[in-house]
């Protein structure tokens, strides 16, 4: 599937470096915040000269971009464009598995989106919305067929989306839990939303 224009990777040599930059400055980030870390600290933690670093950024605000790029590109793939509203389980759960591999970046979206640039954060936004958009047509699709009650679908899907990261935002409450790893929690979450989204017939019980 297509990424929207802002998140299609680089190719070769920029993407390595790239992404070497967006794993090194993730750690910085969540360890120090994004506030107290440095420009000098990133360039050593990816390995680069302060001028080898500004080759591949134009500010501070740029690295923050290029961490939540990763987890952009990440959920975007989990969604299909073709799936219809019987999926809504499996997309769900594959959701559910993306923002757990990328749950440091969901961590720290959920800290530290605010001090992306105003650009950035519309770029940001435009991602989350059309990822919602394709869950709210699966939800539309669902409503017109009888499988999903009446509901607002984009209010259902921006609350999917939310649920999504659940499981990052949460296991630290969890570990005592052996018995849970990323795929049961992402079967089980996404059985639970579909479960209460379906319409209920005579024959369903209560």
């Amino acid at each position: 599937m297509a990424l929207p224009g802002d998140l299609m990777p680089p190719n070769d040599l920029r993407a390595r470096r790239e992404d070497e930059i967006a794993r090194g400055a993730l750690k910085l980030f969540l360890d120090k915040g994004f506030h107290a870390t440095s420009v000098r600290e990133i360039a050593a933690a990816s390995n680069l000269s302060m001028g080898g670093l500004y080759e591949y950024i134009g500010s501070k605000g740029d690295v923050l971009w290029l961490v939540y790029r990763h987890l952009l590109t990440g959920l975007d793939a989990a969604v299909s464009s073709s799936a219809s509203s019987e999926d809504l389980e499996a997309t769900l759960a594959a959701l559910i598995a993306a923002t757990t591999e990328h749950a440091a970046e969901v961590q720290l979206m959920y800290r530290e989106a605010g001090a992306l640039d105003p650009a950035d954060r519309e770029r940001l936004a435009v991602s989350e919305r059309e990822q919602a958009g394709r869950l709210a047509a699966m939800v539309e699709e669902g409503i017109a067929s009888g499988y999903l009650a009446e509901n607002d679908p984009e209010l259902v899907a921006h609350l999917l989306m939310f649920l999504t990261a659940f499981y990052p935002l949460r296991r630290w409450l969890l570990r005592h839990r052996a018995d849970l790893d990323a795929g049961t929690v992402a079967r089980s979450v996404a059985r639970i939303v579909v479960h209460g989204l379906r319409a209920r017939t005579d024959a369903d019980p209560s």
